[in-house]
């Protein structure tokens, strides 16, 4: 999807997947508690089933016990492709 599923997204070898590892129980979304800057978001006061206890980038932890395990540079950024129906945004 969008030119990158070639690259992205399968837990595959040579692919570049995030896996989120959910767990089962009530949860309720506190803006308060985010770990961004902008201590808002539209979930807030919204219950959830599960909640995400760990995150993990090739492989390596990046996020648990409620802790922002990466450092700036862990990401990667992945471009699209430039042809097909995802690279006009008047095709669609």
């Amino acid at each position: 999807m969008f030119g990158i599923d070639d690259r992205k997204g399968a837990l595959i070898s040579g692919r570049d997947a995030d896996i989120a590892v959910p767990e089962e129980g009530s949860c309720e979304w506190d803006e308060a508690s985010s770990h961004d800057e902008l201590r808002w978001s539209p979930y807030h006061g919204l219950t959830f089933d599960a909640r995400v206890i760990a995150t993990y980038l090739r492989g390596k932890a990046v996020w648990g016990d409620a802790t922002t395990l990466s450092q700036p540079g862990d990401g990667a950024y992945v471009p699209r492709a430039t042809d097909g129906w995802y690279a006009n945004e008047e095709k669609h």
